[in-house]
């Protein structure tokens, strides 16, 4: 037995450091098995794993602070755009005052004319009649035809 036992622990030293580098339990067979346990290959696989998810989760933290900045800033990228869609709504509601003011004034100006118009024909109206009437001694229908053509101004 004491011949057995060296050779057996030579053995599975061996084992081990053959072993030690793939110590997946998943894919793990018996010999792989005994070398991982025998040696630190669980243990180193563990340490790995845990380096590795600490990294994961730091690189996530990183990430999810990156998705909240950028979130922060489309947020204010939207009430920059939302408050320059304000301010040409005002633009274009005073261009609208103006077009509508110049429309009036378009308007009031073509009424002006037409009023001018027929104010100068009463008096061209007038001018002719009265050339007619005399200065000296104006009739009654005289004064009432040039009455009736001012309109009773």
């Amino acid at each position: 037995m004491k011949k057995i036992a060296p050779a057996f622990l030579g053995c599975t030293v061996f084992l081990a450091a053959c072993s030690a580098q793939q110590c997946d339990p998943n894919q793990a067979d018996l010999f792989t098995g005994v070398g991982c346990s025998v040696g630190d290959g669980y243990q180193d696989r563990t340490d790995l794993l845990k380096k590795k998810y600490a990294e994961a989760k730091l690189n996530e933290g990183q990430q999810q602070k990156q998705a909240l900045t950028a979130q922060q800033q489309a947020i204010t990228a939207q009430k920059a755009v939302a408050q320059r869609r304000a301010e040409l709504m005002q633009v274009d509601n005073k261009a609208w005052q103006l077009r509508k003011r110049v429309t009036q004034a378009q308007n009031s100006k073509k009424t002006l004319s037409r009023e001018l118009k027929a104010e100068k024909a009463k008096l061209d109206q007038f001018d002719k009649v009265r050339a007619h009437t005399s200065s000296t001694n104006p009739s009654e229908k005289e004064l009432n035809a040039l009455t009736s053509i001012l309109g009773g101004l």
